[in-house]
Formats: C-alpha cells, sequence, structure tokens
C-alpha cells in the first residue's frame, strides 16, 4: 500500500537538514517575539516542501505515461 501524503510530507521534513535549520530559526523567532519572521520562514518551508511533493508526482506520472507510450502496457505489468 502506498504511504499517505502526510507521512512523506513528515518524513520529507526530517530527511532535509536544511529545513531543520529553517524551522530551528522559526522557533528562535517566536521565542524572541518576531512573530512576522516566524510565520514568513514557516510558509517559505511550505512552499518548498509542497513544490517537491508535486514535482516528485509529477515525475512519476511522467514516467508512467511515457511508458505505456514505449510498450502499450502498464509499468509492472508482465507482458
Amino acid at each position: 500500500t502506498p504511504e499517505p501524503a502526510y507521512i512523506k510530507f513528515a518524513k520529507s521534513i526530517y530527511e532535509q537538514p536544511l529545513i531543520l535549520l529553517l524551522l530551528a530559526s522559526a522557533v528562535v523567532s517566536v521565542i524572541m517575539h518576531n512573530i512576522d519572521d516566524a510565520v514568513s520562514i514557516t510558509v517559505a518551508i511550505l512552499i518548498v516542501l509542497t513544490g517537491e511533493q508535486f514535482a516528485s508526482r509529477t515525475k512519476i506520472s511522467t514516467h508512467i505515461a511515457t511508458s505505456w507510450f514505449r510498450t502499450g502496457t502498464e509499468v509492472g505489468e508482465i507482458s
């Protein structure tokens, strides 16, 4: 069974040190009462991670479509 999107999203946060660094800076901004900075950093993180998820899905669907057009069978189908 495929992983749910929210689990992939959470895993992508912990797999990237830069995202963790940005999250830490957002926490520090909240502690320093710079709420505007914390919100903008968090929004930037969400945009980057959402874009990565979209790019990943697009790449997979493009691969499936090109494989089907080349062979006339579904990916993973035994001919």
